[in-house]
């Protein structure tokens, strides 16, 4: 028996010599919406890679995954070098009210586009103009302080967990199967980004 929609149905099975029946109900129930657990706003996405920050910047267009840029932190900020672009890593979470994603975040990038994570056999994350079922996202903080960002209905789709790869020294920001194998992520507010003094 597969759901369709919200309601209760009475299911009767009868055996293929019509001398026995059995009943039962069913009742499919609307998921209960998840609480929020950030305040919307603009965010950095951090990655931990060998030993140091990174933080995930605009979707370029084409890669399959988000590229990054060296941060440091210090006293409470994070510090970029003056040959990037702060406005490049700024995300901006929301959470959804309703609809599709109902109880779950959108983020956009720099250039307004939603995350999502792609369909595919591969560890991918791109942005589009609109949000797909792959674009809404839980965001739960863990106990090390690391946050578990997870493509929710990401349906056809379990590379849907977003992780740092330190990817033969070039860290990207993706979408995974599994959390063992990479880095996990952190959210900063974008505020605490300063450019460093050289």
């Amino acid at each position: 028996v597969t759901a369709h929609a919200i309601g209760t149905a009475v299911i009767t099975v009868t055996t293929a010599d019509g001398e026995k029946t059995a009943q039962c109900t069913v009742t499919v129930e609307d998921e209960p919406i998840r609480e929020r657990t950030i305040p919307d706003g603009e965010y950095v996405i951090v990655g931990i890679a060998d030993g140091g920050l990174h933080g995930a910047v605009k979707w370029d267009g084409s890669s399959n995954n988000l590229k990054t840029i060296p941060l440091e932190l210090q006293s409470g900020k994070l510090l970029y070098t003056p040959d990037h672009d702060k406005s490049d890593v700024k995300m901006t979470i929301t959470y959804q009210e309703d609809g599709i994603g109902a109880g779950l975040y959108t983020i956009k990038d720099a250039s307004n586009r939603y995350l999502y994570a792609v369909s595919t056999q591969s560890n991918y994350m791109k942005a589009q103009a609109t949000p797909s079922t792959n674009a809404y996202w839980a965001i739960v903080q863990q106990q090390d302080g690391s946050y578990s960002i997870v493509a929710e209905k990401a349906e056809s789709n379990r590379r849907n967990v977003m992780r740092c790869n330190l990817n033969n020294g070039s860290p990207i920001i993706s979408c995974y199967a599994s959390s063992e194998e990479q880095s996990p992520v952190s959210l900063y507010p974008f505020s605490t980004l300063e450019e460093k003094e050289v």
